[in-house]
């Protein structure tokens, strides 16, 4: 039965191999006619709630509130309109694509490595993996209150601290998307963006996602929340004073929103200041008819499908071993039926649904979904999605009207594909610091910036 997984995974692996080069050879002209947006080279990028200048010399609003809750018990953005402020305020960058990089594939298969991704989580280990050391400095296993486990890696800053002396660094907690991991090609490349910048990272792995299977039937899905508020907790348990600030991307993304909508006002009691997310499916369920059609089907759910069905696969033996020797009969799901999936909507039907008690995978997207609590949000939230996104359906972004009183900004690009952002517009000293892991760690810098301008001690 594992086989049958391990030779799934073959053709998505095959498809990405076959289909890049001959994209590098297609003329630029057939490209640029795969794009919705080909009409238009240069990327129009529709930016809700415009940003307007604004300078930091001690004297604005923002600033006077974090200098105020210097003194407090623990610095937050206690007021409503200063949440505003900080949102309007930051000088978003457009995007503009490679003249010949304006294709929606090309932009996720290259820019975002789906594929390489997954080859990368066929060799995780539970220790950091060789050659993947020189990013993170220290990895923990943290055990949860469910009896389960999960794994973080840390990235310690060596930049400089600013800020009062006493005062500890700010914390970033990165989370990746379905079925990757935290050294792969973005978190890695986020965590770098944000130490460059002056925050601890700490990057978590779901469940099941290190290379190690966990102990319980369920592990992680679109909605799971329970990991990251437990991260949460026990950072502001060991530093009160420590600045938390949250950043992912895809299923990573729509986690971190529902966490903050369900937290509302006590995200930023427990230390929570400001989030910055990226490509992230509010629509479940358009969405998933979308990944599960045509090209997307063929090569990103095939890829997608290639690692869930060995992890099925392996917990299905593993509970039937301990089955026998409890005498339990009933069964965890139809193995045969999961191994027959060929879409990510049967996946979640077969599986997600039935170890996380949801009716079924319309039941679980509608409960899962982060558009909803939006109006919750109460800390200061960046979203940045691309509207030619291979894997979300558009149709499902949310407007402003659905954001209502949440502190939350939406940026929407042409261009950029899921998680890709391949850009020539800025030349960097770090190769692997690109567009999108920048523009969150910037956004974040923002947010925390008068914390480290504080004149005061905490």
């Amino acid at each position: 039965m594992l086989l049958r997984g391990k030779q799934a995974y073959l053709k998505p692996l095959f498809v990405g191999c076959f289909l890049l080069p001959r994209l590098a050879s297609t003329p630029l002209a057939f490209l640029r006619s795969m794009s919705p947006a080909s009409k238009h080279l240069r990327n129009e990028s529709r930016i809700l709630s415009p940003p307007t200048t604004h300078r930091y010399d001690g004297t604005d609003k923002y600033s006077r509130a974090c200098n105020q809750a210097c003194h407090e018990e623990g610095p937050r953005l206690s007021e409503a309109s200063t949440r505003q402020v900080v949102l309007s305020t930051f000088p978003a960058r457009p995007f503009e694509p490679l003249p010949w990089v304006t294709n929606e594939h090309w932009q996720t298969i290259w820019g975002a490595r789906v594929i390489q991704d997954t080859m990368l989580k066929k060799f995780a280990s539970e220790s950091l993996p060789k050659g993947w050391q020189d990013v993170y400095d220290r990895r923990e296993r943290w055990d949860t209150p469910d009896g389960d486990f999960f794994h973080v890696d840390f990235l310690f800053s060596h930049v400089p601290p600013s800020g009062p002396p006493s005062q500890p660094r700010p914390m970033a907690i990165v989370l990746h998307g379905l079925e990757s991991t935290s050294w792969a090609i973005l978190p890695r490349s986020m965590a770098k963006a944000f130490a460059r910048r002056g925050f601890d990272v700490l990057a978590l792995n779901f469940r099941g996602c290190c290379g190690t299977e966990n102990l319980k039937a369920y592990s992680y899905h679109l909605g799971f929340t329970d990991d990251l508020k437990f991260a949460i907790q026990r950072l502001f348990a060991e530093e009160p004073r420590r600045r938390i600030y949250l950043t992912g991307f895809s299923l990573g993304g729509n986690v971190i929103l529902k966490c903050l909508g369900e937290l509302g006002e006590e995200a930023a009691s427990m230390g929570v200041q400001g989030a910055a997310v990226a490509c992230v499916p509010f629509d479940a369920v358009r969405s998933s008819s979308k990944i599960d059609t045509g090209f997307n089907r063929w090569v990103y759910a095939a890829n997608f499908l290639s690692t869930l069905k060995v992890k099925a696969a392996k917990k299905y033996e593993t509970h039937q071993r301990h089955r026998e020797g409890k005498g339990v009969d009933k069964e965890l799901y139809d193995l045969d039926r999961v191994l027959a999936c060929s879409t990510i909507g049967d996946f979640d039907d077969e599986v997600v649904a039935k170890l996380h008690n949801f009716e079924d995978k319309i039941d679980y997207y509608r409960q899962s979904c982060s558009k909803q609590y939006l109006p919750l949000v109460r800390i200061p939230a960046l979203v940045i999605n691309a509207r030619d996104d291979p894997f979300i359906n558009e149709a499902g972004l949310p407007t402003p009207e659905d954001v209502g009183d949440g502190t939350v900004r939406l940026i929407y690009h042409s261009y950029g594909g899921h998680c890709g952002f391949l850009t020539g517009q800025e030349k960097t000293s770090h190769e692997d610091e690109r567009w999108l892991p920048t523009e969150l760690a910037r956004f974040l810098e923002h947010v925390d910036r008068p914390f480290r301008e504080a004149k005061c001690e905490s």
